[in-house]
Parts: structure tokens; sequence; C-alpha cells
């Protein structure tokens, strides 16, 4: 990923200045802002998975969110009524001229190459056009078929787009901080909700019972890691691994079909009494746009158990002090036992084993803001770890603490304390 500064001090190169806020400087003559802030778009596709292989953008300019896209991205098609050359001088830049093929032409040509373009298997959309309501719509129905779709300048405070802000309103687009719309071809009729289980049948059955007992209209998948004989109570979406892969592979498997616009993330051996928990979390989320993650643990403080905040008993046996005095409180981080998220494309990052399934490190790389909500009756059966009387527990304690640490130095997060969550 590019930083920020390298960005530039590249487009300083060629007498140009892009400031944090995305507005361009050439020459001492200010220009409209045009392209998404680097900072956000970039933060956005480094999370984003999995990568689009063939990405529509419409609205190129000057082709600064173009390149952002091809570091992303196997092809970018870019489009747009009026032609500015200067783009081609930013892609020989940052050397992705070979990913992108740009057109200019009429909006009716433009319509055609779209439509073939998603015949053809295109994944993605990039919307930065004009921002009235009828011509941004227009891009949305020309490229919804692709299933993805992030639009720019969707922000309330701007009237110049209230375009935007009211198609993604309408659409039902996460909004992402501070300037991103985000549409899916979300089943809206039902919730999915997920966990991986290894070797223990017993507890995840207990697990599965408790989301589908206390909660209306979700799916659950469960990813098994081994071939599973006995038939669990509620019928799942079952996966079936070959060989123990890892709890961020398998569940990456089965975010690969969760099309829901709000998942549930839950540990193997979480029992949650509460009636229609899952449905106060999204209403929360539909309410409350700049949150990103409802979990049932979390912290208030960075760091150790400093802070704790948790709906669940055993947890609180040792910290009682921990229980939420809130129906939602707001915290910094929290743990991946149960979490109801936004859908926004995220898939475990692999390359941080279980610590990649750690979600609210991408929300928080985002901006967005975490919560933890109260819930009526919460168990974690394993309590504190059934392994930690093992062998080599502290030794894996100590290499995921240093995985972790790893992961938020990556995402520029913040974070204080020798002990891990």
């Amino acid at each position: 990923m590019l930083k920020y500064d390298e960005i530039v001090h590249k487009l300083e190169s060629i007498g140009w200045i892009y400031t944090h806020d995305g507005s361009v400087i050439t020459r001492g003559r200010e220009l409209r802002r045009r392209g998404a802030c680097p900072d956000v778009f970039q933060k956005f596709l480094s999370v984003y998975r999995p990568r689009p292989k063939i990405a529509i953008e419409i609205g190129t300019q000057r082709g600064l969110s173009t390149m952002l896209l091809a570091q992303y991205c196997d092809y970018v098609y870019t489009f747009d009524v009026q032609d500015f050359p200067v783009k081609h001088n930013v892609w020989n830049l940052f050397g992705v001229n070979h990913k992108i093929i740009p057109f200019v032409g009429s909006q009716e040509q433009i319509d055609s190459l779209v439509e073939q373009l998603i015949q053809r298997g295109a994944d993605f959309a990039y919307i930065d056009g004009r921002h009235d309501y009828k011509s941004t719509k227009h891009y949305f129905k020309s490229v919804r078929s692709c299933g993805r779709v992030l639009f720019d300048d969707n922000k309330e405070e701007d009237s110049r787009v209230e375009g935007v802000v009211q198609l993604c309103k309408e659409i039902g687009a996460h909004w992402i901080p501070s300037d991103l719309g985000y549409w899916e071809d979300w089943n809206r009729n039902t919730t999915y909700t997920m966990f991986a289980n290894v070797r223990r049948f017993e507890e995840a059955n207990n697990t599965l019972n408790s989301l589908c007992r206390y909660n209306n209209n979700i799916r659950p998948i469960v990813i098994e890691n081994k071939d599973q004989t006995e038939p669990y109570d509620m019928s799942p979406i079952l996966i079936h691994n070959k060989e123990t892969t890892g709890m961020a592979i398998s569940l990456n498997k089965g975010l690969a079909i969760a099309n829901s616009k709000y998942l549930v993330m839950t540990h193997n051996d979480v029992v949650i009494n509460d009636p229609e928990w899952i449905a106060r979390a999204r209403n929360f989320l539909d309410n409350h746009k700049e949150y990103g993650l409802v979990a049932v643990v979390g912290w208030k403080v960075p760091g150790g158990k400093e802070g704790l905040v948790s709906s669940l008993s055993n947890v609180l046996r040792n910290y009682p002090e921990a229980m939420p005095t809130e129906q939602i409180t707001e915290v910094v981080h929290t743990d991946n036992i149960a979490n109801v998220c936004r859908n926004i494309g995220f898939r475990a990052d692999e390359r941080f084993g279980q610590v990649g399934t750690a979600f609210w490190t991408e929300y928080r790389h985002l901006n967005y803001k975490l919560a933890v909500m109260k819930v009526a009756d919460g168990n974690h059966i394993s309590g504190l770890g059934l392994t930690r009387g093992t062998k080599n527990f502290e030794e894996q304690k100590k290499l995921r603490s240093e995985i972790f640490h790893k992961k938020l130095e990556e995402y520029d997060i913040a974070y204080y304390g020798k002990e891990d969550k």
C-alpha cells in the first residue's frame, strides 16, 4: 500500500500538491477536488477482499482515483465524457498505466461498453461522476449488476453532493467515514451468522441452538475442520474443510457466501439467550452510521484488561465491574467472541492467522466507532480458555501477541500495554 507521503512526494515531482482532504493544487492554482481523498479511499481498498479483478470507474478526471484503484485491481476500465490528458502523466508516474484502459465518449457509448464489461465479469464499480441525483441514479443502474459498488462524495454536510447522499440512502448503502458509500447486492431478508468448529460438536451445537432459538431471520453457516457425522439440530449451511486450516481461512469460506447487509461472527462456544439481540444490534447500526461493529466484549482504553466492558456472565465472575451500565457502550477495541458487523466486503487477513479474525482493526482502520451491547444472558462456554493449562499456552500467547501488534502497526492503530486481548 502506498503511503500518503509517497503519493504527495511523487505528485510534487510533476508540480502537483495533493492535500490531505483530497484537493489538488498545481502551480499555485487550486483546482476543485476530483477523485477520492487517498487517505480514505486507500484505507478502504487496503482491507477490501477479495481484490477486484475487473473494476469499472465512472468519472476519470485527472486519474488520481484510477491510479489508486489500479494498485489493488487486475484491470481498471475508466470512463468520462471529457478528456484530461494529464491523467496519463499520473499513471506513468505511479507505474500503473499498463493496468488501466481509459475511454472518453458520450454517455450512450459509455453505457454500452459498461454493459459489455459486466457481461465479461467486471466485479466492482466506483462512481465519481456528476453528483446530481438523476446522474448518480443512472450510473448506479448501469453498473449495479457487477454486484459491488463504491460511491465517492457520500457526505450529508455538503449540499453540492445531495444527489449522491439521497441515492445511497435509497439503496441502503453503508456509509464509510468520511465520505464513501458502499453497496452490495445483499439478501435483505436474512442475516448470516457463522463460526468455525474443530472437534467440539456439543459446544458448537449449543451455540447454534441459541442463535436460532432467540433470533429471527438468520441463516447460520458452520465451517467444519473435520468430517462431522453427527447432525446439528438446526440444519446450518455446512462447509467441510478437508484438513484443519485455521480460523481465518475457515471464516473466509463462510464470508464468501454470506451476502447479507450485516454479518454475525462468533466463536463456536458462545451462548447468548437474549431474544432478538442480533436485531437490536442491526437496528443500532442502521441508526448510527458512524459505528461499524457491535460486540459483546470490548475495552474502553487500548491494551490489557483496563476498561473492560462485557455482557458475558463467566467474564463478569472475574471482573464484575465490567458489566455495561448502558444498552450500548462505545469502546476502542473489541474481542471477536461475538460481533455484529457491517458487511462492507471485509475478509479475515489470512497472513495473520487467527489474529486476522480480529475484525475490529479493519473498522478502526476506516475510522468507524466500535460498541459493546448489553445482553441479558450471555456466556462464553470455555470461560477464559480451555487451553490455559496446556504446555505451550504461554508460548502461543506470546506469538499471537507479536502477530497482533504487527497487524496493528500495518493498520496504523495505536495500542498500548504489554498484555494481548
